[in-house]
């Protein structure tokens, strides 16, 4: 269709995602090439902005630039919510029977009701690891928001902000209650600000209802894995021991 710029941003989307793909190398060698073709032209058409805008933050966090770094994983952390909002959206809709035809799907209604209700439940935790995922990368990054909070308290304290320094340390600890390296610091940056204001200081309320409506599913999930046997794969390490049912963590162990 002589749409060469489409062409090359095409090539270099699906490249990015199949970095071993040689035809595909060989087209994009051939598209740089070309006249008309712009180095720009070549832009990830599936790129997520919450991973280009955490990737830009903790570029700048090692190289020692706190202020663009803070910049950057608070515009990734919007991002971020963006997309789990889009993606927790896309879960809901009609029952997937799952290689089977629904005609032979045998169940009451009951039973109907809770197999559509926990693969939905399923697929927004699912979620976490879809927006934790790399083109071209077979493991998702892990604790992908917890970590966000890590890289923004000691960027705060780089940057003499203690007061959010010690909110994003409390955020993170939400996850990780028993982190020894991020209570150190909160006691150093509770010592330096003053008790009495640090104590003021509550994690970030977005994500105290992010993790709470995030235990409320896992607990549902769990509760359907121990008594229907809906099999369910938490995604995230940082859940508590005890939302998993007692007789199904002796199971699993």
């Amino acid at each position: 269709m002589n749409r060469p710029a489409q062409a090359a941003a095409a090539a270099h989307t699906f490249f990015v995602a199949n970095p071993g793909h040689q035809e595909m190398r060989q087209n994009l060698e051939y598209y740089q090439a070309m006249v008309g073709v712009r180095e720009d032209d070549f832009t990830d058409l599936e790129a997520k902005p919450h991973l280009s805008e955490f990737r830009l933050g903790v570029r700048f966090y090692t190289e020692e630039q706190p202020a663009a770094a803070i910049l950057h994983l608070e515009k990734a952390l919007e991002e971020y919510f963006v997309a789990d909002a889009e993606c927790r959206a896309l879960c809901e809709g009609p029952y997937d029977y799952e290689g089977y035809n629904y005609l032979e799907y045998n169940a009451d209604l009951f039973q109907a009701i809770t197999d559509h209700s926990m693969q939905v439940l399923s697929c927004k935790q699912g979620c976490v690891t879809e927006l934790a995922s790399q083109p071209g990368r077979e493991k998702a990054l892990e604790d992908f928001l917890p970590s966000h909070f890590n890289y923004l308290q000691f960027a705060y304290y780089k940057n003499g902000n203690y007061e959010k320094a010690i909110e994003c340390a409390k955020t993170y600890l939400l996850f990780f209650p028993h982190d020894e390296v991020m209570n150190q610091n909160l006691a150093y940056y509770t010592a330096v600000l003053g008790e009495n204001l640090a104590r003021l200081i509550q994690p970030r309320e977005e994500i105290q209802v992010y993790r709470q409506r995030s235990l409320m599913e896992k607990e549902l999930l769990f509760f359907s894995y121990d008594i229907f046997s809906i099999p369910f794969v938490d995604p995230d390490t940082w859940t508590p021991e005890e939302v998993i049912p007692k007789r199904l963590r002796e199971k699993q162990k």
